[in-house]
């Protein structure tokens, strides 16, 4: 498992194998952005405790089912002719890292007031 802190060049080197130590130092990095497309479940209650106020409680689960991870490579890029393999292989790790690792169970209690 990578963690929560990995960069994007490490990312790149773990899942194709490529060094990025002569392309990328600390200064530089190449930037990387996921979309998550997620489901969100959840069973509740809703009190009325009072006349204008209200308690919401429930359970739930939050589950990314599909992603999409793009690089933005530089014009300069060195590897020019593996970019989109680059970004392919990327894309395909961190999707499976996402659906199948970002699961959190939701447990919440809302309180309201009608005016």
């Amino acid at each position: 498992m990578l963690g929560g802190n990995v960069s994007s060049s490490e990312l790149i080197a773990i899942v194709t194998g490529i060094d990025f130590s002569d392309y990328v130092n600390n200064d530089r990095e190449i930037p990387a952005s996921s979309t998550l497309h997620n489901l969100f479940f959840h069973l509740g209650y809703k009190f009325y405790p009072y006349k204008n106020i209200t308690i919401d409680t429930g359970l739930g689960l939050f589950k990314t089912i599909a992603s999409k991870t793009e690089l933005e490579f530089e014009r300069n890029f060195a590897y020019g002719q593996q970019q989109e393999q680059m970004e392919k292989d990327v894309d395909d790790y961190m999707n499976k890292i996402y659906t199948e690792n970002l699961i959190s169970p939701i447990i919440f209690v809302n309180l309201g007031y009608s005016f």
